[in-house]
């Protein structure tokens, strides 16, 4: 069979596939530059499971709602991970600037999350 019904209903099987590998590559290499770039080893390993954890949950959620759009389902993932990823990343070095000027651990991350959520610097 060919034609434009048959690759419509194929699709969505295809690139979910793809999403699947896309994963399957991006997620050990993500752990490797992390492994590579922070100061603990521990550093990745808790950024990969906290964020796999809230993927997992994101795609829970959207079982509640009953249809995904199948674009939706490939790409949120992949997305989720880069953003928060990115998010992470930021915070991380914000707290170490924080904790490195002399303030505590929970005065430390405070002034991180109010440093990482604007666009601009606040000092």
């Amino acid at each position: 069979m060919s034609g434009t019904a048959v690759t419509d209903a194929l699709s969505p099987f295809h690139t979910s596939s793809d999403i699947q590998k896309i994963m399957l590559f991006v997620l050990p290499v993500t752990f490797i530059v992390l492994l590579l770039t922070t100061n603990s080893w521990f550093e990745p390993v808790l950024f990969m499971i906290t964020i796999g954890i809230a993927i997992m949950l994101n795609r829970g959620t959207n079982l509640l709602f009953g249809e995904i759009s199948f674009v939706t389902n490939a790409a949120g993932s992949v997305l989720q991970l880069a953003v928060s990823m990115d998010y992470s990343i930021f915070l991380l070095h914000r707290f170490a600037e924080n904790r490195a000027e002399g303030k505590d651990v929970q005065d430390a991350m405070v002034a991180a999350v109010k440093q990482s959520t604007g666009s601009a610097l606040i000092n």
